[in-house]
């Protein structure tokens, strides 16, 4: 008897494991502002630079004002973007500057 609540424990056990990394798993959406975009061209490579960072899926940049884009960010889920990544990934440019990062609710 002790060899099968020992089963069931193990058992429920994976079956969490796995729920928990199916969670962790999922798409995750980061959105921010940037300023100094000026052509579309800047998107281009803004879109570039974001593409390389390991589990990035889908990137959008739209014009809110003449001087502010939003910048939304969908990832698989499989690590944090921080505005720190960002910037880091833009970095090649001096004239963009990211003015906020969050982590979207989902």
């Amino acid at each position: 008897m002790k060899s099968f609540s020992h089963f069931l424990l193990l058992f429920i056990l994976a079956g969490s494991l796995s729920v928990q990394t199916n969670l962790t798993a999922a798409e995750t959406t980061y959105a921010g502002n940037l300023k100094g975009i000026e052509c579309t061209e800047c998107k281009r490579n803004i879109a570039k630079a974001l593409g390389k960072i390991k589990g990035v899926k889908t990137i959008s940049i739209v014009k809110q004002s003449n001087t502010k884009h939003r910048l939304e960010v969908i990832t698989d889920g499989s690590v944090v973007i921080t505005k720190a990544s960002v910037v880091d990934a833009i970095s090649g440019s001096e004239h963009y500057r990211v003015t906020n990062w969050r982590k979207k609710r989902q």
